[in-house]
């Protein structure tokens, strides 16, 4: 129910993308719009104001998840905030003990305890599977069809969960994803 709150109170045109929204601990655990819980300078430097800090619900990893400034941040207790990707219309979840954030406009990977584990220079980072991710450079291209999108194109390699590139050579996403399917790698 609260990804689906999300999900509408981020697409609607109601929403100033001067506010943003997260879990409030003080009103019943609904999702809010507040104006001023999140501020980004021109360096890219996040700060979180305090008072919402302390009204912010954190689930079992210790994060919130924050919409704000046409994007959705990790913020952990320390007031620490990254940049994430969605994922089922709420930010990234923990796959095979990482989730993917966005650091200069490249994924990484953080662990639970908001440790960056994995640092790459790849635009896009699929989800960890079978200790395999997808990593694509920027000529990746999204396709909607509908309410469903995929992925097309792009000069792309496969990454295990210690950081490693897999292949010797980058591959389109469709060959990477043929060699995942078929387990060649």
């Amino acid at each position: 129910m609260k990804s689906l709150l999300l999900s509408f109170l981020l697409s609607s045109s109601l929403l100033a993308w001067d506010s943003c929204t997260y879990t409030s601990v003080k009103d019943d655990m609904m999702m809010e719009i507040f104006k001023d819980c999140i501020d980004i300078d021109k360096n890219q430097n996040i700060t979180i104001n305090k008072k919402h800090l302390d009204n912010m619900f954190f689930d079992e990893n210790a994060l919130a998840c924050v919409g704000a400034k046409k994007s959705l941040f990790f913020v952990n207790k320390n007031a620490k905030a990254l940049k994430t990707v969605s994922f089922d219309n709420g930010c990234d979840t923990f796959s095979q003990e990482l989730a993917r954030v966005k650091i200069n406009n490249k994924t990484s990977y953080i662990n639970k305890n908001f440790d960056i584990q994995i640092k790459t220079d790849y635009f896009y980072g699929s989800r960890f599977y079978k200790n395999r991710a997808i990593v694509c450079d920027e000529t990746i291209k999204k396709i909607y069809k509908q309410e469903h999108s995929f992925y097309s194109g792009g000069s792309c390699n496969i990454l295990n969960t210690k950081g490693k590139l897999l292949l010797e050579t980058e591959l389109s996403y469709e060959e990477v994803l043929q060699l995942l399917k078929k387990e060649k790698i």
